[in-house]
């Protein structure tokens, strides 16, 4: 459902973050706009599986899930925020959840405040 969202929405902004001296770590986030039928039905979507867990993003109005998925070598952890018409999508392989989620919550709040949305 996700990947279908993805290839509907209307714009896309897409950025990689590689911190310094990091050798195994990385965040690719992507803001995509969506029309509220795309969005709804993907929100209903993730909230109808057992591996997506909601996540409180602490922006009004907004709705977060997160996905971890554990490798034999790899630790691969996704955020979702919809906020508005906007979904803010963050995946990465290294970081612990709590530090990509704040990355991707922070970029989602400062989106708010700024009034994009």
């Amino acid at each position: 459902m996700a990947r279908d969202t993805v290839h509907r929405a209307s714009e896309r902004l897409e950025c990689l973050w590689w911190p310094p001296a990091a050798t195994e770590a990385y965040l690719a986030m992507t803001v995509y706009q969506l029309d509220a039928t795309d969005r709804n039905q993907l929100i209903a979507a993730l909230r109808a599986t057992e591996e997506y867990v909601a996540l409180d993003s602490g922006i009004s109005g907004s709705v977060a899930f997160s996905y971890v998925e554990e490798g034999a070598e790899i630790v691969r952890n996704v955020v979702y925020v919809f906020t508005g018409d906007l979904w803010f999508t963050g995946v990465s392989v290294g970081p612990s959840m709590d530090r990509i989620s704040s990355l991707v919550v922070d970029a989602a709040r400062r989106n708010t405040l700024s009034g994009q949305s």
